[in-house]
């Protein structure tokens, strides 16, 4: 048995991101295997083998994924429906596939980026930004809600307001994918809110910006990047532009320490004694430094 560090990547072909890792790990050496989502099951197979006597086993495509030092758990992607299946069919392979490949991949022992639970938690928003308020971020006048009333009410108090999707920001329509980005709400769109019963959405106060900042936590480390919309932003799409990246050194420590404990909190076992712990271990450690 070998001590040296290995990668197990759970991620899709199409990932641009993933790819630059991947490419990351070869220049440093580190031995990785990726497994690309999507290829399950109709192009790829996978094994769960515990024989009773030794420990589990994780096979995909006839290959052992080992024992991976770490898990970067990016994101799953389904494949499309293969032709002739019946779509009651197809959801059915979906399904157990699903139970199948993140049950096994569950069973693995490395630290994982991020816990797939954990990733789970953080896609529900009301959570998230309930969390975040209480740890102390600033979080804008917020609605989350298909209740027309209260969209009106709220655009009538804060007059500059955007919207977006509660979750997911792709629908299939006539047949192709399309994009749902956070736009900013107009006067004129409220005469059309009798359809947003259909569906929740995010209702927040526009936040004037120069540039988003995203912060990702590994342990006691915070690695932060800003954002930047080059040229401007349109007046009503906010989004889906191409971003440029710069990282950043200047969250203070204050900042830091609310994102280490927003994530403590986050976790599958919200408690807030411990949560509070590492806040006060947090803070004495960027102190010292």
């Amino acid at each position: 048995m070998t001590n040296e560090p290995s990668v197990l990547i759970v991620s899709t072909v199409a990932d641009v991101a993933t790819d630059h890792v991947v490419q990351r790990l070869r220049e440093l050496g580190v031995a990785h295997r990726r497994l690309n989502t999507e290829s399950f099951p109709f192009s790829t197979t996978i094994s769960f083998e515990l024989d009773g006597a030794s420990c589990a086993h994780v096979v995909a495509g006839g290959e052992d994924v080992g024992q991976p030092s770490a898990i970067w758990y990016r994101r799953v992607r389904t494949p499309e429906r293969p032709e002739g299946m019946e779509p009651g069919v197809y959801d059915f392979c979906l399904q157990e596939t699903r139970a199948a490949l993140l049950g096994s991949i569950l069973s693995l022992k490395g630290r994982w980026m991020s816990a797939p639970q954990n990733v789970w938690r953080a896609e529900f928003k009301p959570l998230q930004l309930a969390i975040a308020s209480e740890v102390g971020l600033k979080v804008p006048p917020t609605f989350i809600t298909n209740d027309a009333k209260v969209v009106r009410r709220a655009f009538s108090s804060l007059k500059s307001m955007i919207v977006k999707p509660a979750m997911s920001g792709h629908v299939v329509f006539g047949g192709q994918e399309h994009a749902i980005y956070t736009s900013k709400l107009l006067e004129q769109h409220l005469e059309h809110l009798d359809q947003a019963k259909l569906s929740p959405a995010i209702y927040q106060g526009l936040v004037e910006k120069r540039f988003d900042i995203r912060a990702t936590v590994v342990g006691d480390k915070v690695l932060a990047a800003a954002i930047f919309r080059p040229g401007g932003q349109p007046a009503i799409q906010l989004d889906g532009q191409r971003y440029v990246a710069k990282p950043i050194k200047g969250l203070s420590a204050s900042i830091r320490c609310v994102l280490r404990i927003m994530c403590v909190m986050s976790s599958r076992r919200r408690r807030k004694k411990t949560a509070m712990a590492s806040l006060v271990r947090a803070i004495k450690n960027a102190q010292a430094h």
